[in-house]
């Protein structure tokens, strides 16, 4: 079994880039437009930090090894 990081939510669509994602969000309503940014800022910071969680943990557990 492979440890994943984190995991796609398969009912939900994966842009190809990151200007894709801004032009779908652009092609909203100005509420709902402010409130899909605000959620991609969220889940991107939430990404980020679960990942640099993960290589924190991997770098502890080289340290512990070396030790």
């Amino acid at each position: 079994m492979q440890n994943k990081i984190i995991e796609k939510i398969g009912m939900i669509h994966t842009p190809e880039s990151m200007e894709s994602l801004m032009r779908w969000i652009e092609s909203l309503g100005g509420g709902e437009r402010a409130t899909a940014m605000v959620a991609a800022g969220m889940a991107w910071n939430l990404a980020v930090a679960t990942v640099e969680a993960h290589e924190r943990r991997r770098e502890d557990d080289r340290r512990e090894v070396n030790a």
